[in-house]
C-alpha cells in the first residue's frame, strides 16, 4: 500500500516507480533513477528538493541504505544538478 503513494511534488509518479527501477531495472544511484529511469528531470521543469529526498527515501528502504548513504546520494545529486 505504501508503494502506491504518489511521490512528493511529482504528479503522475508513485513510490512504486522508484522501487521498480531498483528491483527490476538494477538502478542503485539516485541520479540514475531520477534522470534516466523516471526521467523526472525531463518531465518536470526542475526536480524539487522534496522529490529528490522522497526518491532517496524509497531507494533506501528498497536497497537497505543507511542515513549516511541517503545524505551522500542527495548531496551528489544536488551538486551535479545545479540550475543554470
Amino acid at each position: 500500500p505504501e508503494l502506491a503513494l504518489p511521490l512528493t511534488d511529482a504528479p503522475g509518479y508513485t513510490r512504486a516507480h522508484v522501487a521498480y527501477a531498483c528491483t527490476d531495472e538494477g538502478a542503485y544511484r539516485l541520479a540514475d533513477v531520477i534522470d534516466r529511469r523516471l526521467r523526472l528531470g525531463i518531465n518536470l521543469d526542475a526536480v524539487p528538493d522534496s522529490t529528490v529526498r522522497a526518491v532517496a527515501e524509497v531507494m533506501a528502504s528498497v536497497l537497505g541504505w543507511d542515513l549516511v548513504r541517503v545524505e551522500r546520494e542527495v548531496a551528489d545529486y544536488s551538486v551535479s544538478h545545479v540550475p543554470l
